[in-house]
């Protein structure tokens, strides 16, 4: 097999399995690819840091290997919120609400996440607004299941804490 078509079946392999994640389910091998070619890929050894609370966000990130961990400081302790792992993304709230980093994002081994931004999006847009859509509406899925999951912890915790602090529900 020569280099171009080794080169060409590693590609056509990778756009296989971005198909497969949460964030590209039913998106076209021609958009990945178009993403692909656009994308900056961020490598990130254990420790370092991909996102800081508080800092002005113009992309989100697709997690192809590694973890990491998201997590708040709060009165000079990490909270951790939760970890993610190769095929999930993180940081959409910035493309999505247009605000400020909502935490800290640690990389817990070596990682490479692919960096989408928002003019990578909008070349994404003008090349297929379905495909687009397809991804907006894949993001807004996987940020309504996290809060689905944060509040299922939440009452979780209400509900240990009730007896020993009070009782803290509110009358239906």
């Amino acid at each position: 097999m020569s280099y171009a078509a080794s080169e060409a079946t590693a590609i056509d392999q990778r756009v296989r399995i971005l198909q497969g994640m949460a964030l590209f389910g039913a998106v076209d091998a021609d958009t990945l690819q178009l993403i692909l070619d656009r994308a900056r890929v961020m490598t990130l050894t254990a420790g370092e840091f991909f996102l800081s609370e508080g800092e002005e966000g113009d992309a989100a990130y697709l997690l192809e290997e590694g973890s990491v961990e998201f997590f708040k400081i709060r009165e000079g302790r990490e909270y951790r919120i939760r970890t993610l792992d190769a095929g999930e993304c993180f940081g959409q709230l910035a493309l999505l609400g247009h605000c400020p980093r909502s935490g800290y994002v640690r990389a817990l081994t070596n990682t490479r996440a692919i960096r989408i931004c928002y003019d990578l999006l909008f070349t994404v847009y003008a090349h297929n607004p379905r495909q687009y859509m397809t991804i907006l509406m894949n993001m807004a899925r996987d940020m309504s299941r996290r809060l689905r999951d944060t509040e299922d912890r939440l009452i979780g915790c209400m509900a240990a804490h009730a007896t020993g602090c009070g009782d803290h529900s509110s009358q239906a």
